[in-house]
């Protein structure tokens, strides 16, 4: 049977911590039949509604470039990628941008107030 634990990645000691940015650390966690845990991947993680367009900037696509290395070319870290894939309404994230696409980009020094809105959502 699966427990609820209504915390996060970071929230379980037995887990170690993540980076906060780690897509992972957006879920909450199970515990399954008291030994194993796993994250909740089912609840939608939604980017907040209503956010000022001067929060963003658009880029370009050029060449073959897969959502981690675009996280990384503009906020140095690859594990990013899922916040530009929802700031772009993004499906399937196994699929690579189109070169000639423009895409949407929060800013870097919006992205932790961003993030915090998100956690909110838990």
């Amino acid at each position: 049977m699966k427990e609820e634990l209504h915390k996060n990645h970071n929230s379980v000691k037995e887990l170690g911590d993540l980076p906060t940015s780690s897509y992972e650390a957006v879920f909450n966690m199970y515990k399954d039949e008291g030994e194993f845990y796993a994250y909740n991947i089912l609840k939608t993680v939604i980017f907040p509604r209503d956010l000022n367009d001067e929060l963003f900037y658009y880029t370009v696509i050029t060449g073959n470039h897969t959502w981690a290395k675009l996280s990384f070319d503009h906020y140095g870290t690859i594990q990013l990628w899922w916040l530009i894939c929802l700031t772009n309404k993004i499906m399937n994230p196994v699929k690579l941008p189109e070169p000639g696409t423009a895409i949407k980009i929060l800013k870097s020094q919006f992205v932790a107030e961003v993030m915090d809105q998100i956690q909110d959502q838990l």
